[in-house]
């Protein structure tokens, strides 16, 4: 069906159901008008990191991106991903492609949270299999469905809450262009764009396709609602450049804030007193201590400290990779506290050589 027969089709159900670029403004206020953002990302976005990006200048961070259908039919899932007070505002990522399954999860989650978003952007191999994330971007009227749905029921359950939408780009300008007109007519409040194409996909290949600024630009241009930019923030400076090139109201980042957690700070605190490489060591040691407070699964635990202590420097400090390797064994929900305390002991006795005081390592994170 093409893009004109949609927009036909919808649009008695759009006029009654859109939100005026108005109350998208009046929302993004309510939030305090966040510019820095923080990603979901499969398996590390939880509640003990988003933590830590909030105490280094995050404004707002989003969940990982969470099964639609698993969260509106089994408690036992939803108790996966637990609310925290502190740990506001946020954004809860729902993934998935049947409109029903989505409003139902919506309703659950929107009370507990500033917005609930929809995944368009996931590249990855099980989101082509369920039809789902970047691979919702070619079944356009699927995609208005699911929009619709959620911003339906986000709107009964919590109107205070919004809808939001992350997409990727199409090589064609003005393809992406449509696209979000066509989900900000269906109800989102906000738009994420990620400037690279679902083939570019993430992970390690983001290197070789740096993420587009002038196509988030073109969909800035475009729209009357906040448009976030996606793409390329790996230090402070890049988020300033971001801003100039693409006009956004907001950067996200995700990879850049696995490696260097503090890049939303202006100025790190210790940056005149630490390199590099001794920065992501007490990162780290951050991140153990907010595990303290909010507890985090051991895998988790076992690939952010891996993410910010490059491989070069666990094998000079044989007893953190030791006690890394005995986490990620763990069968229970959580670290215990004795070897969490090992753990932080450990890493900061860690000793940086001369040598070592910058690694250029792999950026090998899935963003949802």
């Amino acid at each position: 069906m093409s893009e004109c027969e949609i927009e036909c089709q919808g649009k008695d159900r759009d006029a009654a159901r859109e939100y005026s670029g108005a109350e998208a403004w009046e929302w993004f206020e309510s939030v305090g008008r966040p510019v820095y953002w923080l990603a979901p990302m499969v398996g590390q976005s939880e509640c003990a990191f988003r933590m830590l990006a909030r105490r280094n200048g995050a404004h707002i961070c989003s969940t990982e991106m969470i099964d639609a259908a698993g969260y509106a039919r089994s408690e036992s899932y939803r108790a996966q991903f637990p609310f925290h007070p502190e740990d506001r505002p946020l954004i809860v990522q729902l993934g998935g492609s049947n409109p029903a399954d989505l409003a139902a999860a919506a309703a659950l989650a929107a009370p507990h949270c500033a917005a609930v978003e929809l995944n368009v952007g996931c590249p990855q191999r099980c989101a082509k299999k369920g039809g789902y994330g970047a691979f919702l971007m070619e079944k356009r009227e699927l995609l208005a469905e699911c929009v619709r749905s959620m911003a339906d029921a986000i709107r009964k359950s919590n109107p205070k809450a919004a809808c939001l939408v992350k997409i990727r780009c199409f090589d064609d300008v003005a393809e992406t262009v449509e696209l979000a007109r066509m989900v900000r007519r269906c109800g989102c409040q906000c738009l994420t764009v990620h400037g690279r194409t679902r083939v570019q996909g993430g992970g390690k290949r983001t290197g070789r396709w740096p993420a587009n600024w002038e196509w988030i630009r073109a969909v800035k241009q475009a729209l009357d609602i906040p448009v976030i930019s996606n793409g390329n923030i790996r230090t402070h400076r890049d988020i300033e450049e971001c801003l100039a090139a693409t006009g956004a109201d907001g950067v996200m980042s995700g990879c850049g804030m696995l490696r260097r957690p503090w890049i939303f700070l202006p100025q790190h605190p210790y940056q005149h007193a630490m390199n590099d490489l001794q920065l992501r060591v007490h990162a780290a040691a951050e991140y153990l201590s907010t595990v303290e407070e909010f507890s985090s699964h051991p895998r988790q635990v076992s690939k952010h400290i891996q993410n910010m202590i490059p491989a070069p420097v666990m094998k000079q400090n044989d007893c953190v990779a030791k006690l890394v390797v005995k986490i990620s064994c763990l069968i229970n929900n959580h670290v215990p506290k004795e070897l969490l305390s090992e753990l932080i002991c450990s890493i900061k006795q860690i000793k940086i050589s001369d040598d070592m005081e910058h690694v250029d390592d792999d950026e090998d994170i899935a963003e949802s």
